[in-house]
């Protein structure tokens, strides 16, 4: 799982709940370099991409816009984990094929439920894409 995002304890609990769910993990800390290590490992390397929004360097949507014209149908999952819940920002997202948004702050088994659907295809009652649930996302704590 390539997880982008900047922040470092942000990061390094995004880590270690993909570590939770048996994936291996490589951190980016921007879109840039995310975009460096997809492009030399290949998309095949990577079940998902964990992304944030906003980023230094390189952000989120910028990132997700040249995977796709790079890799197009080849790029795995990707699941957008932000603060930003903006409809128009949701939408966009979604139009660049993400496989969910969760928004930040977000309770940790949220997101293992959201990893676990994504990779492995589970049945959980919260398996939604996110879209539908990004306003009462916004109102849980854990990760923000």
């Amino acid at each position: 799982v390539l997880v982008v995002e900047d922040s470092f304890a942000i990061q390094r609990m995004l880590c270690q709940v993909v570590r939770s769910v048996g994936c291996d993990v490589f951190p980016e800390n921007n879109g840039r370099a995310a975009l460096v290590t997809l492009n030399s490992m290949g998309p095949e390397a990577f079940g998902l991409i964990i992304c944030d929004l906003m980023m230094p360097q390189m952000n989120g949507m910028d990132f997700l816009k040249a995977a796709r014209e790079k890799h197009g149908d080849d790029l795995p999952p990707v699941l957008i984990a932000s603060s930003v819940n903006e409809r128009k920002t949701i939408v966009l997202a979604k139009n660049l094929g993400i496989a969910g948004f969760i928004v930040k702050p977000f309770k940790i088994q949220q997101l293992v439920e959201r990893i676990k659907t994504v990779l492995y295809g589970s049945d959980d009652e919260d398996s939604d894409d996110g879209e539908e649930s990004a306003d009462e996302d916004s109102d849980e704590e854990a990760a923000s």
